[in-house]
């Protein structure tokens, strides 16, 4: 009983740290820098030689000096999808520590019970 009890609590404690805000924040700028320019490389190559490239090249290369400015490595990329994936999870699990708190709270009140 001890054992599923601490088995518990540190399930409980994993759940509750969470990704950090600036964490995630970053996560989220570099992955919409890093869709920005795969969109306008897209789009400019659907639209070449129709007059609309200035523009978008222009945004292209906004947003890829500011991605080029991190120094964007495989590992970056894989970290930020780590982030955004367990952020995503985090949203959907919301109310699972609640859950498990008042489970062990159960558990504790059933513990001092008397026996017959």
């Amino acid at each position: 009983m001890r054992r599923d009890l601490k088995n518990r609590l540190f399930r409980a404690a994993a759940a509750a740290n969470k990704t950090s805000w600036a964490d995630l924040q970053s996560a989220q700028h570099r992955a919409s820098l890093r869709a920005r320019v795969k969109i306008y490389d897209g789009i400019s190559e659907a639209l070449r030689g129709k007059g609309v490239e200035p523009e978008l090249s222009v945004r292209r290369e906004e947003a890829a000096a500011e991605l080029a400015n991190i120094p964007d490595t495989p590992e970056l990329r894989a970290a930020d999808e780590a982030i955004l994936s367990r952020a995503r999870s985090e949203k959907a699990d919301s109310g699972a520590l609640e859950r498990i708190m008042k489970r062990l709270d159960r558990i504790r009140m059933a513990d001092k019970l008397p026996r017959y």
